[in-house]
């Protein structure tokens, strides 16, 4: 669960940039790091899904 754990830590990372981002947008102001972190967002998605797909192969080949 340690790589659970460790996702979950990065998802609220990305999180807070997000939330930065989108409070600068909403003062008139496109950050510079905007895209970047955009990027990263995609990035954590595609990992969510294969961190999921993988605990349901594990939980699967433990009688889950």
């Amino acid at each position: 669960m340690e790589a659970v754990e460790s996702h979950i830590t990065a998802l609220n990372r990305i999180g807070n940039n997000l939330n930065q981002i989108t409070m600068a947008i909403n003062s008139g102001t496109i950050p510079d790091q905007t895209r970047a972190v955009l990027d990263r967002v995609g990035e954590a998605v595609e990992r969510s899904y294969q961190l999921m797909d993988q605990l349901v192969e594990e939980g699967a080949g433990h009688g889950a």
